[in-house]
């Protein structure tokens, strides 16, 4: 590994390599921070090895300052160095640690790679995580619920029965080689291997690291934070801080509802009614756990009711408005004294609560207990957080709100009227929780980011010193980004998002045209931002109705970000993989939201950016106007003059999203992109002034669409031919050696990549061209195919633009890159032919023959000699079991020579017909390898696609498809000029293959939209039985809400169970299509023998069925007044005339069908009017038998 020692402030940094000058000047900020103990803010935009610059500079700084102590402690009295063991376990005299928190697991992972890339690999590092990545425990590890695995895994050490967490005490060998950088895999593998808990195992490292990997909540938690020496001398670095404010208020504020008292009530009342019960069960039992009469009596229950109860009614007594209103801070302690919890017994009461929680956790196998004390550990919570808010002074940052939410889903039938109370305490400044993490006497705080800008906004929000402070540059070239703020479209469409002209049509299919023809010119992804979920899906719907939808699916496919976390992974996977097979994609997401933070989107991932809109906070959410009436009221105090108002917080809130967004394009040195700013209002000095200052001097303002779009079209051009630029950009496509995960300084370390410590992560993914290298602008005969076809908008692409310059762009195959690429492909497809061929094997065969196939195998392996190995395959494949298709696919095992002799034999044995044919005669998925030659269909036609001008307008668009392509390039075929060894068959397939996959995966992602809604919509269900049980005491509507309850909860369970059927049934058609490839074509006619198998079935079902059947074709064609009956000579008369005398149905067959009486008034229903798709079907293959006879007489 190479090493550049670069000297800061007295420190001897270890780089990697020789770092950049603002590098140094961040990690001299850094070390300024760590020597004189002040707190920090620092800002360095993302590609410039921020984490790289931390890491390094603070662990060189600690190897110093633990260097320092030791010399210190030996100069020490021997008196005194006696206690220097407890004195390091407490971070002093040179056990100081650093706590690197982050928001995501993702995140820290990235983290620790960073770290196993430097020359401080060596130090001893541990991530500390929640059970549910690091549990082992076979039942407990199964919980699907995190708060369920906490409470289940507490109480199993509780009680002693984790064989796991027991064998922690013990003394393992193993445990002392745990030293330098150990990640969440490397403790859950060693936790595996030596049957010890990893999640315990972690707690004990991190007491003896040097660096502890953290999520924020064991940071910036309230429950964590106020009580906790363990941070004691340490240092505490937030990364990715401009989450921070938001973080922190979360972490303080609670939220209590009616329903969620109430119940709390049914929970005590049902341990109540079955006290007496369990303790006859343990009684018998004395081997259960959790014995109530050891953790509280039937008294404390009854007080506890009693609590419960007097704070129901004290929230029932509130008087709410319609928009909710606004409480006294102490209205809330007030409720609380109502049910006696105050401030000097609410610990008591809170540890009542949480242990009837795992109470009720530990026994609700029991029949006795339903419940699972998710109400009593709510309300734990929620007093805890209220208390600790009044602690020194703290009741100041928090603001208490109540509103009424209206009853949703089948309660609402029932309950007129009804609504459910919501009791918010929220804090409204981050510095309640940063002023407690400062009194855990910690070293100093460095928080940093990529957009922390403006700092001055974000200091005041702090309200802490942040003395030390950096606004970093960037590293790219001015000439690697074009940053543009576009204020109008075409035809002098204004762009303004606002809420009074965002619902404008023509603000609508202008923004369409935008993102058209920056896709067109974007050769890889475009990341499209909108302000809220709301704007987006309106603009699609408009796009849809007015075809610029269609239009832009032609260029790109396009993706949307969905509300569901369950289905992003497989939206972020489709979306790389258009970006690695095709030629790009359009995401559509929502500024705030899982794409805009946390994702790489390197190179070819993300190419430009468009934002549409500010994405200011909604101004009529009640918790935003309280927010901005809190910070006013700040203001005008006098201990809070620098604050921000209201109005500075909210446009500042606004540009740090902004820039969050920017941030996703430019991820590394060598790295390029566009930025477009599509909204008129971003021209605005002051909002440009919250920009990041990277950002800032790099902006041009285009007053017309025609400027902006030959602005794009130069830029990208001028990219795209930069040498060190298209070097990186080639190299982002190609495969890494090994599975790596990219990080934001990649580029900066490319020999170096770093090695996969986790769980695939979507930022895994790399990306790599298409077959064809061409240097095109996006598929323009699709196009014009698109906009030729009658789509009203079809001249949008060359409306209201500004003439232009035109210069021909040729479409280049790189021949090049297009052969490793298909050489690469060829091996993937080699590999998965492999194991589908050894699956078919094993489908096909007895076991005896498949084990003497699998033998013979593993001898030609090892002997190579291929007489033998045919001579098996023959006498099995061929002789035994007639398989020439598993007999020809073969060739998959054999190299070219082998191949050659191996096609001689198979000319004599099989025809000649077949060994042309290639192998994967059933999957379509190989040619003949002997002499392969592939040719894309999109590279076999014209690749001179048209005129383009130099905003990136095709000025032929107005010609047909036909026209668009070309006769086939007969420059793509084999050297020596031979024809290529392809079946027609196949030259279609792969698109072919390519086209039902994607109707497949739209099928697929519908069916998954459909399932996350019945899914929300069983929760609410259940949320609603809950609440409606607030406001009924009537034991018969309680009955009636069951009933209600019950029946609505089995029809959507019976809808999801349908969806997930058909999603299974989707995906694995899709899995079949990508491992064989779509049927060449149609499989021929079976033999007689298969049909008679499929008849005989089929006819014992109906002989068998005859009142079911009759119900079938009562339903299928109503009664008997619209069945016309028929004669059976009639109808026997009529065919003879036909000619179809060879075609009569079976005596036995068309008597039933004659008797069959469906209802009491039906007719007797005949051949023609009876005729069901089944009958039809059974009817066809009978003629195609010509088996009558045999089968009448049977």
């Amino acid at each position: 590994m190479g090493e550049w020692v670069e000297t800061i402030r007295g420190v001897e940094v270890r780089f990697p390599f020789k770092p950049y000058d603002l590098q140094v000047d961040y990690m001299g900020k850094v070390i300024e921070a760590l020597q004189l103990r002040e707190h920090a803010a620092l800002e360095s935009p993302t590609g410039t090895g921020k984490t790289l610059s931390l890491l390094c500079s603070s662990l060189a700084w600690l190897e110093q300052d633990r260097a320092r102590a030791m010399a210190n402690a030996s100069l020490l009295p021997e008196r005194v160095t006696e206690n220097t063991d407890s004195i390091q376990s407490r971070g002093g005299f040179g056990n100081r640690r650093i706590y690197y928190g982050s928001r995501t697991h993702t995140q820290l992972t990235q983290g620790i790679s960073e770290l196993k890339r430097t020359a401080y690999n060596h130090v001893s590092a541990v991530v500390l995580a929640s059970r549910e990545h690091y549990c082992i425990h076979e039942e407990v590890s199964k919980l699907s619920d995190h708060r369920l695995q906490n409470i289940a895994c507490a109480e199993k050490v509780k009680n002693h029965l984790c064989y796991y967490r027991s064998n922690l005490d013990k003394d393992i060998p193993s445990k002392e080689a745990l030293n330098g950088v150990m990640d969440i895999e490397d403790l859950v593998t060693f936790g595996k291997k030596s049957k010890v808990c990893p999640y315990y195992l972690s707690k004990d490292l991190a007491q003896k690291s040097s660096i502890v990997f953290t999520p924020y909540n064991y940071l910036l938690n309230v429950s964590n934070v106020k009580d906790s020496s363990e941070l004691a001398h340490s240092v505490v670095i937030i990364d990715e801080a401009h989450n921070t404010e938001q973080v922190c208020e979360e972490y303080a504020s609670r939220e209590i509802k009616l329903s969620d008292v109430a119940l709390c009530l049914d929970e005590v009342n049902q341990v109540l009614e079955n006290y007496e019960g369990y303790e006859q069960a343990v009684a018998l039992n004395p081997v259960m756990s959790g014995d109530a009469a050891s953790t509280f009596t039937k008294e404390d229950l009854l007080i506890l009711k009693q609590s419960f109860a007097e704070i129901e009614e004290g929230l029932i007594g509130i008087s709410v408005s319609t928009e909710g209103s606004t409480l006294p801070n102490n209205e809330v302690f007030k409720i609380l004294e109502k049910g006696k919890i105050t401030a000097e017994k609410y610990k008591i009461f809170q540890k009542f609560c949480v242990d009837l929680r795992g109470f009720l956790s530990s026994t609700a196998g029991m029949n006795m207990f339903k419940r699972h004390g998710n109400g009593v550990e709510k309300f734990a919570d929620f007093i805890e957080g209220v208390f600790a808010s009044a602690a020194d002074g703290g009741e100041q940052f928090f603001r208490s709100f109540i509103k009424s939410e209206q009853m949703k889903g089948f309660s609402a039938n029932i309950l007129k009227n009804a609504a459910d109370k919501i009791l918010n305490v929220w804090c409204f400044s981050p510095s309640f929780t940063m002023k407690l993490l400062l009194k855990r006497d910690i070293h100093c705080v460095i928080l940093t980011s990529g957009t922390l800008a403006p700092l001055s906004g974000f200091a005041a929000q702090m309200r802490i010193p942040l003395p030390i402070r950096i606004e970093n540059p960037h590293i790219i070239e001015d000439s690697q980004v074009f940053v543009g703020i576009v204020k109008e479209g075409p035809g002098a469409v204004g762009f303004n998002s606002s809420f009074k002209t965002r619902d404008n049509p023509a603000y609508k299919r202008a923004l369409g045209l935008l993102i058209l023809n920056v896709a067109r010119n974007a050769n890889g992804g475009v990341l499209v931002f909108f302000p809220s979920y709301f704007l987006m899906d309106s603009c699609r719907k408009a796009w849809e109705e007015n075809g610029m939808w269609k239009a832009m699916t032609a260029v790109k496919r396009v993706y949307m970000e969905t509300r569901m976390r369950s289905d992003f992974t497989t939206t972020m996977n489709g979306y790389y993989e258009d970006i690695r097979e095709r030629n790009g994609a359009i995401f559509l997401a929502v500024c705030r939201g899982k794409v805009s933070e946390g994702l790489d989107f390197a190179d070819a991932n993300g190419r430009a950016v468009i934002i549409t809109g500010i994405p200011y906070p909604n101004w009529q959410d009640s918790k935003v106007k309280l927010k901005q009436k809190f910070l006013d009221d700040m203001h005008s105090s006098s201990s809070d003059e620098h604050g921000l108002t209201g109005r500075e917080w909210y446009s500042q809130e606004a540009s740090r999203a902004v820039n969050q967004a920017i941030g996703r394009v430019i991820r590394h040195a060598n790295d390029y992109g566009a930025i477009i700013l599509a909204d008129c209002r971003f021209a605005d000095p002051n909002f440009i002034k919250n920009l990041s200052s990277w950002v800032r001097p790099r902006i041009k303002v285009c007053n017309d669409f025609g400027s902006a779009i030959s602005g794009i079209v130069k830029f990208f051009k001028a990219a795209e031919s930069n040498p060190r630029l298209k070097k990186t950009t080639e190299r982002a496509y190609a495969p890494p050696p090994e599975r790596t995960i990219p990080t934001v300084n990649s580029a900066l370390m490319p020999d170096m990549p770093t090695k996969m410590v986790s769980k695939r992560s979507l930022s895994e993914i790399t990306t790599r061209p298409s077959h064809f290298g061409y240097s095109s602008r996006g598929n323009m005969a699709a196009v014009a195919r698109v906009l030729a076809s009658g789509t009203p908008d079809r001249k949008l692409l060359v409306d209201n633009i500004s003439d232009q310059g035109q210069k021909k762009l040729k479409l280049v195959p790189n021949a090049e890159q297009a052969a490793d690429d298909l050489k690469r492909d060829e091996d993937e497809k080699r590999l998965v032919a492999s194991t589908n061929y050894l699956r078919r094997l094993r489908t096909e065969l007895v076991i005896e023959d498949y084990k003497a196939i699998a033998l013979a195998m593993r001898n030609f392996k090892e002997n190579k000699r291929l007489d033998d190995l045919v001579d098996a395959f023959d006498s099995i494949l061929l002789v035994k079991y007639n398989l020439p298709s598993l007999f020809m696919d073969l060739k998959i095992f054999l190299g070219e020579k082998e191949q050659i002799s191996f096609e001689q034999f198979a000319r004599e044995r099989v025809g000649p017909s077949v060994v042309k044919s290639g192998m994967g005669l059933r999957s379509g998925t190989f040619f003949s390898l002997s002499k392969m030659s592939y040719q894309s269909p999109h590279t076999a036609r014209g690749l001179s696609v048209g005129e383009y001008s130099e905003d990136g307008v095709n000025r032929s668009l107005s010609r047909s498809a036909s026209d668009a392509g070309g006769n086939l390039d007969k420059s793509n075929g084999p050297e020596d000029g031979s024809s290529v060894d392809v079946p027609d068959a196949n030259k279609g397939d792969l698109e072919k293959t390519r086209q039902i996959i994607r109707n497949l995966e739209d099928k697929f992602e519908k069916i998954m939209a459909k399932l996350a809604q019945e899914q929300k919509d069983k929760e609410e269900n259940v949320q609603d039985y809950l609440q409606a049980l607030v406001s009924v005491t009537d034991k018969h509507q309680q009955e009636g809400l069951k009933a209600m309850f019950e029946k609505r909860n089995n029809k959507t369970s019976q809808t999801i169970w349908h969806l997930q059927r058909k999603l299974d049934s989707y995906q694995k058609r899709i899995q079949e299509l990508r491992n064989n490839g779509a049927p060449a074509k149609a499989p021929g006619p079976r033999q007689p023998k298969e049909v008679l198998r499929d008849v005989s079935s089929g006819l014992r079902t109906v002989m068998s069925k005859p009142r079911e059947f009759a119900h079938l074709i009562r339903n299928k064609f109503g009664s008997a007044d619209n069945i016309t009956s028929m004669q059976q000579s009639r109808t026997m008369k009529a065919r003879a005339r036909r000619g179809k005398k060879d075609t009569e149905v079976p005596r036995c067959l068309h008597d039933y069908i004659l008797h069959v009486r469906v209802v009491d008034r039906m007719q007797p229903v005949t051949e023609k009017t009876g005729g069901v798709k089944q009958f039809s079907e059974f009817f066809g293959k009978l003629r195609t038998c010509q088996v009558h006879e045999d089968v009448e007489h049977k």
